[in-house]
């Protein structure tokens, strides 16, 4: 083991590449970390699973290491109990640095169980934040009765009008879902709909 010196890092509940960093996310300063040379499966498993690391694992340490394949790196900030609750991408500037400290050491076997695979991300950050918010607009103009705006949308999507509102609205949401063409119509339908309000 050997220590990284002086990193920013911005932890997340779910891994988000360094691109996908925002200007008002929590970046904090680190001014020294751990790091540890693992295999491509524990890799895997830290970045895109729920895991339990061993409590002998946390001894003496402040619950945040760096971990890398030689090809990848990642910082993983666990809770009390093991979990890898929060995890970080590291800066581009940085990654080559720590890669090339961290493949001279032997390899650590951590001692982990994999509590709940997660499904792969194929999604951006901002993919994932537009389609949330859309959900919650509809669902907000649906409580608020707008069923001409819901009307309106599902014509532009199926070009179709009939329907009730309730399957409208369901088929709308479905849409959104699946990401596909008619969820970016949705998208500038809503940001129409919202310059004009």
């Amino acid at each position: 083991m050997k220590y990284i010196y002086n990193l920013e890092l911005n932890f997340k509940n779910k891994y988000y590449d360094f691109y996908e960093w925002e200007k008002n996310d929590n970046i904090i300063l680190f001014n020294k970390i751990p790091s540890y040379k693992v295999s491509n499966k524990d890799i895997y498993n830290l970045k895109n699973n729920s895991i339990k690391i061993s409590k002998e694992f946390l001894k003496n340490k402040k619950n945040i290491a760096i971990f890398s394949n030689k090809h990848s790196v990642l910082a993983i900030k666990f809770d009390k109990e093991g979990n890898n609750k929060f995890k970080s991408d590291i800066n581009i500037e940085n990654q080559e640095e720590i890669i090339n400290i961290i493949s001279k050491q032997n390899y650590t076997k951590l001692n982990y169980k994999v509590i709940k695979k997660e499904k792969p991300k194929f999604k951006t950050r901002l993919e994932i934040e537009n389609k949330n918010k859309l959900i919650k607009i509809i669902n907000e103009i649906y409580n608020k009765k707008e069923y001409d705006k819901i009307n309106y949308i599902y014509l532009e999507c199926f070009d179709n009008k009939k329907n009730t509102i309730e399957n409208k609205l369901m088929m709308i949401k479905k849409e959104i879902i699946k990401g596909n063409d008619n969820f970016y119509k949705i998208l500038n339908i809503f940001k129409l709909i919202t310059q004009n309000n």
